[in-house]
């Protein structure tokens, strides 16, 4: 019956079961022709094919998981690990705590560091040039979990090669050497973390906290007007309320995809309202995930006439009329723009723009 059941699943899928999180490579049902039967690729595509399609394949990796992580406090999410009370991190961050994230971009620090300040030589040209179009361009440093809670920072065995160095202190010295315009709320909130009323980041998430997000931001808005002598925006922001856990307080659990959902914790939360606008600028971003944490929480419609967000400098989102970058006409888009703000955590700074300063400066000047 067992075995029945799975067979019939795996065809006709009759039972819903609740998808895996992250990303999955998708198995195109494989075609039977004579020259595919003869050569094995019909039979090797078919293997794979029943291994993705499987019945209740879901709850059977869950199973598998749920055991691994209960029985020996292990992660099967290549990206996903567990560090001391039961933090989680993201792979990328511990390897950036260990100076060793710099080993997938460059062979040796003195190249990485070159090729730092020639992003940071270009960051400042373009920052000239717009300037000179009345346009502001900055750099938003947001915060990682390894700066933020080192304390609770797995010790991996694979950290075996010699320390390098990070892009978030080389690029701090780089910006305040060249006059680039950056906020640093990293900083800010390593240094407020243990008097903040609230959780900067979650025990299971990667992202920042619902709470520490809208205060930044709201500071990212206020500098964002300070060399406006009138400012466009004022916003309220509530008191802190209690509430249970929102998307993406837990998105590094939801990446284990365990049988037993995370445990019920509540998190300070708070609303953003406009108070009083008296003009709209459109907003140009260019950043990782740490963004949607913004779009969750503020208003942006009513702050800005467009807020259109260039994902790592690929996928478009929040345009209408573009859903990728090599869609977008550069020129008119750097025309029509107001501010631009280049909204990276410390973990993702070693591609500060993802090719977009190089190609907006060149833009700009026609070379």
């Amino acid at each position: 019956m067992l075995l029945g059941l799975t067979l019939l699943q795996g065809f006709t899928h009759v039972i819903h079961v609740r998808e895996l999180s992250g990303v999955s490579n998708s198995c195109d049902k494989p075609y039977l022709s004579f020259h595919g039967f003869m050569d094995g690729t019909f039979q090797q595509q078919a293997d794979k094919y029943a291994k993705n399609n499987i019945g209740f394949r879901e709850i059977l990796i869950r199973l598998y998981n749920q055991h691994i992580w209960s029985l020996y406090g292990k992660s099967t999410n290549y990206c996903v690990m567990k560090g001391d009370d039961g933090y989680l991190y993201e792979r990328y961050f511990v390897e950036d705590y260990y100076e060793s994230r710099m080993y997938e971009f460059a062979d040796d620090s003195s190249s990485l560091r070159e090729r730092f300040e020639h992003t940071a030589q270009q960051l400042s040209l373009l920052q000239d040039s717009l300037a000179s179009h009345g346009k502001k361009i900055f750099v938003a440093i947001l915060p990682s979990k390894n700066i933020l809670y080192p304390d609770h920072i797995p010790a991996p065995d694979w950290n075996t090669r010699p320390f390098g160095i990070s892009a978030y202190d080389t690029y701090l010295q780089l910006f305040d050497r060249y006059g680039i315009n950056y906020v640093d709320m990293c900083q800010w909130l390593k240094e407020q973390r243990d008097t903040l009323p609230f959780d900067v980041m979650t025990k299971y998430g990667t992202h920042w906290s619902n709470a520490a997000c809208v205060y930044s931001f709201d500071s990212i808005v206020r500098y964002m007007q300070s060399s406006d002598a009138t400012p466009f925006v004022k916003l309220s922001i509530s008191k802190p309320y209690i509430d249970k856990k929102r998307h993406p307080d837990d998105d590094l659990y939801q990446l284990l995809n365990l049988i037993f959902p995370s445990r019920g914790e509540k998190y300070k939360y708070m609303d953003v309202s406009v108070a009083e606008c008296k003009k709209k600028p459109k907003l140009l971003v260019i950043g990782d995930s740490f963004f949607w944490n913004v779009r969750y929480n503020f208003p942006l419609k009513d702050i800005f006439s467009s807020a259109h967000y260039w994902f790592y400098n690929n996928s478009v989102y929040f345009d209408e009329n573009h859903h990728n970058v090599s869609e977008v006409n550069l020129s008119e888009e750097l025309a029509t723009t107001d501010y631009i703000m280049l909204s990276y955590c410390t973990g993702q700074l070693y591609e500060l723009g993802n090719g977009f300063i190089e190609k907006a400066l060149a833009t700009l000047t026609g070379e």
